[in-house]
């Protein structure tokens, strides 16, 4: 039963492509290798066995660990197959964009996007809000707040 609810969930983060230039320079994850990170391994819902080293932009280093994080927060998740972190599977990112009109989906204020490699486009992906909403932190399952 959890292997198919794993395979459920990986299957369900699917999406379209990126093709909106204002939204991802307003939102730009560039640099974001010397944002603060946190690095977590094991198995969870939606990645697996893997492990994953998590970055914050500064926005989001200024969350109090209540309610939702601050516009303009970007969450970057570099998922590996490997603790050499050698593996790269994905790079998951989430952008608190709040209620702002955007020309994305938005869950919970909340748009994610995924990519294969840096130098990929960027996916879409709705329904990543579906284990996100259960998170503790507004949207995100650690408060990475200073």
């Amino acid at each position: 039963m959890r292997s198919i609810f794993l395979l459920v969930l990986t299957g369900a983060c699917v999406g379209s492509a990126v093709d909106d230039p204002q939204f991802l320079s307003e939102y730009s994850i560039a640099g974001y290798e010397s944002w603060f990170s946190v690095d977590f391994t094991g198995d969870v819902p939606g990645h697996g066995d893997t492990f994953r080293e998590v970055y914050v932009n500064p926005i989001g280093r200024s969350y109090p660990g209540g309610g939702q994080y601050p516009i303009g927060t970007i969450l970057v998740k570099e998922v590996f197959r490997d603790a050499a972190h050698t593996d790269l599977s994905v790079i998951e990112i989430q952008r608190y964009v709040g209620n702002r009109n955007v020309n994305a989906p938005v869950d919970g204020g909340w748009v994610f996007t995924s990519k294969k490699s840096a130098a990929d486009g960027e996916t879409y992906h709705r329904t990543c809000w579906e284990c996100h909403r259960q998170a503790t932190y507004g949207g995100s399952f650690y408060a990475f707040g200073e």
